[in-house]
């Protein structure tokens, strides 16, 4: 990004907070992993995780006037089921597994409600959504 801004241009980078900061969503990973063991996503520590890796990366690339903050959006969804849905429809990694699944995402999809459904409440769902911004200036 740097290198193709002009003087003085800005970029604005974001990353997912770790899902241990998020139940819901580790809820949701967790339940895909039993599904599919050894599925990429949500494995590992979130890249730029952290406002201070997103910094010293900013930094690293040539950036200055580094600004991060961290913002969380709370959806709020009358069950469990409505949270699946809007996962479904939403939630990237599971977005390209349905393209690249093909007939196969329906059974996969199927597992991952029924572990959902066991490993979360019954009732309403508060899914706090929280990612780190990230915005430098090029000199």
């Amino acid at each position: 990004m740097h290198r193709v801004l002009r003087p003085k241009g800005r970029c604005f980078v974001t990353s997912w907070v770790p899902f241990d900061r998020s139940p819901v969503i580790s809820a949701l990973f967790d339940a895909m992993h039993e599904a599919m063991p050894g599925m990429p996503f949500g494995a590992g520590k979130a890249p730029l995780g952290e406002l201070s890796e997103m910094e010293a990366e900013l930094r690293e690339a040539g950036f200055d006037a580094i600004q991060t903050q961290t913002i969380t959006h709370t959806m709020s969804l009358p069950s469990v089921e409505a949270f699946w849905e809007s996962m479904l429809k939403s939630l990237a990694p599971m977005v390209l597994m349905r393209h690249r699944m093909g007939d196969g995402f329906q059974p996969f999809a199927d597992k991952v409600f029924a572990n959902l459904k066991r490993l979360m409440p019954e009732g309403s769902v508060e899914a706090e959504m929280t990612a780190n911004l990230g915005i430098g200036t090029k000199s």
